[in-house]
């Protein structure tokens, strides 16, 4: 399986923070710089994604199918917002198109993140002009990253008493 590694990093502890955002694939050790991020998603559009997710799709009624269409129209417009938030620098544009035209192998791409601005996101709706990618077999994983401040944690948590 290849695997693209989306790897977020900020703060944790302060909540306003500046994200930032790399590439890096395992497979050939190729990363890209770190770039500034900026969630292309606001509290509004998740909102609305979480009443079409867990919501009218258990009870769809006749007065919410508007709304429902209105959310399906954008899903497309929505995931190509991630994938272009995450691949504005053209290195990173670059190795993300490697990665999809890898051929032979099914591929993954983990989200490496410790800020809920980042997890919150419906990593899922990735799209290209093609359209959504997990309609080409790509798989998506939320991974919580390691922090310096969890490794003390553990650490402390593991001595012995």
């Amino acid at each position: 399986m290849l695997e693209l590694s989306l790897r977020f990093e900020s703060n944790e502890k302060q909540e306003h923070t500046p994200i930032k955002v790399s590439l890096f694939r395992p497979d050939t050790g190729t990363s890209t710089k770190q770039t500034e991020y900026q969630p292309p998603l606001d509290d509004a559009v998740l909102a609305d994604l979480r009443w079409y997710s867990e919501t009218f799709s258990v009870w769809p009624t006749g007065p919410d199918y508007l709304r429902a269409e209105n959310i399906e129209a954008r899903l497309e417009d929505w995931g190509r917002s991630l994938l272009e938030s995450a691949t504005r620098e053209r290195e990173a544009a670059q190795l993300w198109q490697q990665f999809l035209d890898a051929e032979g192998e099914s591929k993954l791409v983990t989200i490496d993140a410790t800020d809920p601005r980042v997890l919150r996101l419906p990593w899922e709706l990735l799209a290209d002009e093609s359209g959504h990618l997990f309609a080409r077999g790509l798989s998506v994983r939320r991974r919580l990253r390691k922090t310096m401040s969890m490794i003390r944690l553990i650490r402390i948590a593991s001595m012995p008493k």
